[in-house]
This record gives structure tokens, C-alpha cells and sequence, in this order.
């Protein structure tokens, strides 16, 4: 079955895989908070338009990624107090439920 999955990733479109490789950038800690992210630069390092990098940027930005200011450009956004105890809350929620859901079914051999 393996040989049906292994080019998929050869099927995203142009805007999605500059939106996955910006994004793990940010996520493994290349791009640290508060780094510019001018278009020219990436376009010409990643030898594409400036389009795809523009909707990738939207899509980062909905999700909290990236910040974009009007005119002045991207840059990745800022982690505060607040985001870091959101997520520890969701990460607490999430990690109860699956200890409820799981309840009796875990098996230790």
C-alpha cells in the first residue's frame, strides 16, 4: 500500500508548500519571533512569485503564525504569556480527555 502514499507531497499546490515550509520553519525555531519576512527575499531564495508567498502569509496569519502589517510586511509573531497559558490550558483539556476515553482500554504487558 505504501507505493499509493509516497508522492503526495508532489500533488500540493505551489501556495501550500511555501505555507508548510515557512510554517515548519517557524515551528522548529529557524524563524524566531519577531523576524522580517520581506516577500523579495523569500521569492527570490525559494525562485518563485511573490503570490504564492502573499496567501501563504494569509493563511499564516489566520493561524496566529505570522503577523502582517499593512505596507510594512511580515514578520513571525510575537509569543506572549497569554498565548503560552492558552495553549497549556487546551493541551490540559485535551490530555483529560483522552485519559476518559481511554479508561480501560490501555493494556500494560
Amino acid at each position: 500500500m505504501k507505493e499509493y502514499f509516497e508522492n503526495l507531497g508532489n500533488y500540493l499546490s505551489l501556495k501550500d508548500k511555501v505555507y508548510q515550509n515557512i510554517k515548519s520553519q517557524i515551528i522548529i525555531g529557524v524563524l524566531k519571533p519577531g523576524t522580517r519576512l520581506p516577500e523579495e527575499e523569500l521569492s527570490k531564495a525559494m525562485n518563485i512569485s511573490r503570490a504564492p508567498i502573499r496567501e501563504a502569509f494569509n493563511r499564516l496569519e489566520k493561524e496566529g503564525f505570522v503577523t502582517v502589517i499593512p505596507r510594512k510586511g511580515a514578520a513571525v509573531s510575537k509569543v506572549t504569556a497569554q498565548v503560552i497559558e492558552d495553549l497549556f490550558e487546551i493541551r490540559e483539556t485535551l490530555e483529560s480527555l483522552a485519559v476518559k476515553k481511554s479508561k480501560g482500554k490501555i493494556f500494560i504487558e
